[in-house]
């Protein structure tokens, strides 16, 4: 029988882990790639066709803001005024839950241009349920005219729209009606150079949506969305069930016998947040969000989710919190492994030893290989184990959602990214962003010290066995492949906010990300190179300063150990 103590069933805790987090993502890429080889024809969502002529349908545009910065909800409200389509066809609607005197002036002074242009507040007494609340308001409570508009189009207050965006989007909607929503990719003009901290989320829209695309299963985002009306009505307008209506309005709308589809080119331009705080707690509130989905298995008022559906959504937020349980507790464990020196597999005999050794090398190469395709096919718009870009700030969102569970406050206007009602866009120092920094640079400092502290005994062990222990002690602690490949993941992941920290982003100032707008040489609009800078932007092939060749070495001198030197 195998002796294994508690640190090897430890380390066999957390490869199990860190493979139960990829495997969800396995097995929906060769779901897609099945679907993509059955296809006969060029889907939908990758065709650019546009919606030409006069004789187009009505649509309202929703603007939802709460205190975000006067020029930068006038920036978007120019931007949809401005795009191209009959002006008597749409409606601009300013949704503003802040109340801002500022705002609505000006918004009276722009009707002067554009009579298609509408400013409303709820008031304090219809306030609930947030951005989904400010939008129900609208689209259930106000008096409206004749004849309703056909579709809705979702902007969040600081997303430019470019022009075509609503001819792109109903060139779709108009000739399929089985499709409810067309989705189109969020791209951020003031990504700083290299993006350093994944704002610019390439591992959704390069990887993810092309794979949800494929297997029927797309989730619209909420801001340059476009939804067809009468099924969003049916449904009781945008869901209440959680912070992020629009992934529940994807799914009950999916669950529902309705189509969705993202779009892959960009059509519309927005902002991140511009400090380490401001990324931290924005990723917090999606996560909680995300998080709040296992409210989808309760049957209430406010679950639009079909019944057949919940469980599949409840299941899938049990799964992030324990995705970020297991992130958490990998901070703590793996230090501790390294530390310890003690062996981390259990061999009985050395054949034994050679066969786990050699099993799992090969797992490795081909799971390099597997994440090495996925970039390549992305195009290199993403690098390998893309999925971890963010595993740095999971103890941060792990205590977000205990925090929200246990809290009785609950937000109820529409805060979205630009508002300053937002922490994470004032400039204030955040002693739990600072605190969530230093976890990691614990963690990578443990990491490493733990790696090192091996190499006195097992070189000691080398210079007085001649049989070849030192080896064995290295194979079955450091130098062990799945070691080596947490070590790795660890440390890269430590080093994102590090890195941001010591080296801060350079965000382009708002001027120089933004020229005249095509249309209007009044308004604003992501210049040209900005543009092309966000389409062309690629991760480097062999990893940052090639250090997927010093990986590859690394690997090819243990399999040289373990065939060469092991008894």
């Amino acid at each position: 029988m195998l002796d294994a103590g508690p640190w090897m069933w430890a380390l066999f805790f957390i490869e199990f882990a860190s493979y139960g987090q990829m495997l969800p993502f396995q097995i929906l890429r060769v779901s897609a790639l099945k679907a993509e080889k059955n296809s006969e024809q060029l889907p939908s969502y990758r065709r650019k066709c546009r919606l030409v002529g006069g004789q187009v349908p009505l649509v309202d545009v929703y603007i939802p803001c709460c205190g975000e910065p006067l020029e930068i909800i006038v920036g978007t409200v120019r931007g949809a005024c401005l795009i191209d389509f009959p002006q008597h066809r749409f409606a601009v609607h300013v949704l503003d839950d802040g109340n801002s005197l500022d705002l609505r002036k000006t918004v009276e002074e722009l009707r002067i241009q554009w009579p298609n242009l509408h400013y409303h507040y709820r008031g304090l007494h219809d306030s609930g349920f947030d951005k989904a609340g400010n939008l129900n308001h609208l689209l259930l409570n106000e008096p409206r005219s004749t004849p309703v508009p056909e579709f809705i189009t979702v902007l969040d207050a600081d997303f430019i729209p470019a022009p075509d965006l609503l001819r792109a989007g109903l060139a779709h909607l108009v000739t399929d009606p089985t499709l409810a929503i067309v989705g189109t990719l969020q791209m951020y003009y003031n990504l700083p150079p290299g993006d350093p901290l994944y704002q610019g989320l390439e591992w959704y829209s390069a990887v993810l949506t092309p794979q949800l695309n494929a297997l029927g299963a797309a989730v619209a985002s909420g801001s340059g969305c476009i939804i067809r009306r009468d099924p969003l009505v049916a449904l009781g307008g945008f869901p209440t069930l959680t912070s992020g209506e629009d992934m529940i309005l994807s799914y009950a709308l999916g669950a529902s016998g309705h189509r969705i589809i993202q779009l892959t080119e960009p059509l519309q331009y927005g902002r991140v947040p511009e400090s380490m705080q401001g990324h931290m707690f924005q990723r917090k509130r999606w996560s909680v969000s995300l998080a709040q989905r296992i409210r989808a298995w309760k049957d209430a008022p406010r679950n639009p989710i079909p019944a057949s559906r919940r469980t599949s959504v409840m299941l899938e937020g049990v799964v992030h919190i324990l995705t970020l349980f297991f992130r958490t507790v990998e901070f703590v464990v793996l230090p501790l492994l390294l530390l310890t020196g003690q062996p981390l597999i259990p061999a009985p005999h050395l054949g034994m030893l050679k066969v786990q050794l050699a099993m799992a090398t090969l797992y490795l190469l081909l799971l390099y290989a597997t994440e090495y395709v996925q970039a390549f096919r992305a195009d290199f718009r993403v690098s390998i184990f893309p999925h971890l870009e963010e595993a740095w700030m999971a103890p941060g969102q792990l205590l977000a959602i205990i925090q929200k569970c246990f809290s009785q406050s609950n937000s109820s206007q529409s805060q979205v990214t630009g508002s300053t009602s937002h922490a994470w866009n004032r400039d204030i120092p955040d002693r739990r962003a600072s605190s969530e920094i230093a976890i990691n640079a614990i963690s990578l400092l443990a990491t490493l010290a733990g790696a090192i502290s091996h190499i006195p005994t097992i070189l000691g062990q080398s210079y007085s066995s001649s049989d070849g222990k030192g080896v064995v002690t290295l194979l079955s602690t450091i130098a062990y492949p799945p070691m080596l490949h947490l070590v790795y993941t660890c440390s890269t992941t430590h080093w994102i906010p590090l890195r941001a920290y010591l080296y801060p982003p350079r965000y382009p100032a708002l001027l120089t990300a933004l020229g005249p707008h095509p249309r209007d040489p009044g308004a604003l609009f992501p210049t040209k190179a900005v543009r092309e800078r966000l389409v062309s932007a690629r991760r480097p092939a062999l990893g940052h300063r090639r250090h997927f060749l010093a990986i590859g070495g690394l690997f090819g001198c243990v399999c040289a150990v373990i065939f060469a030197f092991t008894p």
